[in-house]
C-alpha cells in the first residue's frame, strides 16, 4: 500500500513526549500527519476543522499538553481549554492502542522498568483502566491519585 493511499492519522502535540512516542510505534500501514503547537493550535476548534478537511485522517490523536504550569494561572483561559482538548485522546489511546500507551508510560514513568515485568505490566493494566474511565466521567483525579500512590 502505498504512504499516499494509506490510512491518515492525525497526531497532534508531535513534538512532546508521548508525541515522539506514539510516532516511534505507529503501524508502517498508516501515515501520521505530525502537528506540534506551532503547526496546530488544537484550542482553535477553526484551525482543527481545517486540517481534518484537508487531511482527512480516519484516526486523530491528540498528545498535546498545556505544561507551562507556572503561566497557568496567567493563561487560565488557554489552560483549561487543552485540559478539555486533553481528556479524549487518553480514553482513545488506552482503549484502542494499549501498547502505545504502554510504551509512552515507559518513557513518562522512567522507575517502571525498575519493576518486576508483572507489576509492570499490573501498573499499565490498571492506568488504562483508570484512564479510561476517569476520562468517561470527565474526572482525571482518579489518574493522579494511581500515579502518586
Amino acid at each position: 500500500m502505498s504512504r499516499a493511499r494509506a490510512p491518515a492519522a492525525l497526531l497532534t502535540g508531535a513534538a512532546g513526549q508521548l508525541g515522539r512516542a506514539l510516532q516511534a510505534t505507529a503501524p508502517e500501514t498508516w501515515r501520521v500527519i505530525a502537528c506540534d503547537a506551532a503547526a496546530l493550535d488544537v484550542t482553535r476548534p477553526e484551525a482543527v476543522e481545517e486540517v481534518v478537511r484537508r487531511e482527512r485522517p480516519a484516526l486523530i490523536v491528540n498528545a498535546g499538553a498545556y505544561t507551562a504550569v507556572d503561566a497557568a494561572e496567567r493563561e487560565a483561559e488557554r489552560a483549561e481549554a487543552f485540559t478539555a482538548v486533553a481528556r479524549a485522546p487518553l480514553r482513545n489511546l488506552a482503549e484502542h492502542n494499549p501498547s502505545a500507551l504502554a510504551d509512552a508510560l515507559g518513557e513518562a514513568f522512567p522507575w517502571l522498568e525498575y519493576l518486576p515485568a508483572g507489576d509492570r505490566r499490573q501498573f499499565v493494566d490498571e492506568f488504562t483502566r483508570v484512564a479510561t474511565a476517569a476520562a468517561a466521567v470527565d474526572n482525571l483525579t482518579p489518574l493522579a491519585q494511581l500515579i502518586r500512590e
